[in-house]
């Protein structure tokens, strides 16, 4: 389902003439990410309720 939905992402970011697709993927979802394409930007620590977390940045060229 998620590999679907990123596909779709993909296909409307080429319609739109979009350069990159950016995201910020958790530590479980940056091999995902990753597998489908995206290069860490950098890691980043965030704060949720009082919780610090790791997440990547992360990025992937359009090519049209």
């Amino acid at each position: 389902m998620a590999s679907a939905l990123v596909d779709m992402l993909e296909l409307e970011a080429k319609r739109l003439n979009f350069l990159e697709i950016i995201t910020e993927a958790s530590i479980t979802a940056k091999s995902f990410f990753k597998h489908k394409g995206c290069h860490v930007i950098c890691s980043q620590i965030i704060e949720r309720k009082g919780i610090k977390l790791t997440n990547y940045r992360m990025a992937k060229k359009i090519i049209a």
